[in-house]
């Protein structure tokens, strides 16, 4: 039997045009690749499809069944199952893909052996080709390394089929000792797809995820982090290290810096470093008005937001802590949540 470098993993219920037609993208646009099909208690036009594409494909395609419709992510489950690729794509039949579209996901796997999940991102035409660590994946198209499924296991199917089983997912990757991944690929094209049954049970099952997320890992924080050129007792790569330990964990941090700081923040590879992270610079000239108003616009946008600053802050209204406070927060959450043994 061939040895697949990829297998592609897609639920399929119903839709039969759709499925048609990604199913020919995905054969004629990744020869290396083997389809892994989960019939998801499909009707007969859908199911006559996918038996057409397995036999007409042979070994390089694995036909799975549910006797009923099991939901979108235990059927991603069972085809993960399947899997035996060192890599594995999580998709839909609602993206249609170029041939060209495995080559810059192959390429950032080969080149991050800790990396774990990838997500492609939408219109990668206009976007920066560079990958960035993310908060969490996709389900629409995401790359998984076979290494990361035999260490944690799949998706959480008691979750919201969502952003919370993805960032779910990413937590336990990272606890896992994996990283999660984004990049733009102009050879992937994501349809728009319908969404089904009763808008408020979605909420529903949205707000109880959510609350299992932050049972398993903590509520997520915003944190505004001002480095004044007094912090620099602290050396980047250490401060550095602190921050992206924090995003990895699910919070997003805003970090303003004077020009002169926010110049050696960048040299230091802050351009890019996480997509959880924005920097800020502040102006060489009237940089205390910018800081206030970066401020006011951090407490009307989430009124949660922390202040991690030496400075006392004007704004009032959101909570202040400092930078050594912030590091052992990050260090609390790391012993509570992401040691080994805990949250199994």
């Amino acid at each position: 039997m061939t040895a697949y470098p990829l297998d592609i993993i897609i639920p399929v219920w119903n839709r039969p045009v759709e499925v048609r037609a990604a199913l020919a993208a995905f054969v004629a646009a990744s020869p290396q690749a083997r389809l892994v099909m989960v019939n998801n208690g499909s009707e007969r036009e859908t199911e006559s499809i996918l038996h057409e594409f397995a036999e007409a494909l042979d070994d390089r395609a694995l036909l799975v069944a549910a006797e009923r419709n099991i939901g979108s992510v235990a059927a991603l489950n069972l085809g993960l199952a399947k899997s035996t690729a060192p890599l594995a794509l999580v998709t839909t039949p609602f993206i249609k893909v170029e041939p060209g579209w495995f080559d810059a996901g192959a390429s950032l796997f080969a080149t991050n052996p800790d990396a774990g999940s990838a997500a492609f991102r939408k219109n990668g035409g206009s976007a920066s080709p560079t990958p960035l660590e993310a908060d969490h994946g996709s389900f629409e198209a995401m790359l998984l390394r076979r290494a990361l499924y035999d260490a944690i296991g799949g998706f959480d199917e008691t979750m919201d089929g969502g952003e919370w089983a993805l960032r779910d997912f990413a937590r336990r990757s990272f606890k896992g000792g994996f990283k999660t991944f984004s990049l733009s690929n102009k050879h992937i094209h994501f349809l728009q797809q319908r969404e089904l049954g009763s808008a408020l049970r979605r909420e529903e099952r949205t707000a109880l995820a959510r609350e299992s997320y932050i049972e398993r890992w903590g509520e997520p924080s915003t944190f505004l982090l001002n480095c004044p050129e007094s912090l620099f007792g602290l050396q980047l790569d250490e401060l550095k290290s602190a921050l992206l330990h924090s995003v990895r964990q699910g919070n997003q941090l805003i970090v303003v810096a004077g020009s002169k700081i926010a110049k050696a923040l960048l040299a230091g590879g802050f351009s890019n470093p996480h997509e959880n992270i924005t920097l800020q610079p502040l102006p060489r000239f009237f940089s205390s008005k910018a800081l206030k108003k970066t401020v006011e616009q951090a407490a009307s946008n989430g009124p949660l937001t922390i202040i991690v600053s030496e400075a006392e802050i004007a704004d009032k209204s959101l909570q202040s802590i400092s930078f050594s406070d912030f590091m052992l927060l990050t260090q609390q959450r790391s012993e509570r949540y992401y040691q080994r043994g805990t949250n199994e």
